[in-house]
């Protein structure tokens, strides 16, 4: 059975889908300004509300947030800050 996303869930959702539409319209800023936003509120959902059960779903969210801003530091050539 699923569980109704709670409200800082489907906003963090939300923020990351948008950040990858910004993406893939080449506007990169705007994708790092979504993706962040909805990194912090997944985190903010990982330390407030979620139930030690969803804590495997939540950190494999949290690795593809991760891995969309690496793309994005990768595709504007700051390797350094990637590796971050």
């Amino acid at each position: 059975d699923l569980e109704p996303l709670t409200q800082n869930q489907l906003a963090g959702v939300i923020q990351s889908n948008i950040g990858l539409l910004e993406y893939h319209e080449g506007h990169y800023e705007k994708a790092m300004r979504k993706y962040e936003t909805g990194m912090s509120m997944q985190l903010l959902q990982q330390t407030v509300e979620l139930p030690s059960n969803e804590h495997d779903d939540h950190r494999h969210n949290l690795g593809l947030l991760y891995n969309n801003i690496g793309i994005i530091y990768i595709h504007n050539a700051k390797y350094d800050e990637a590796l971050n």
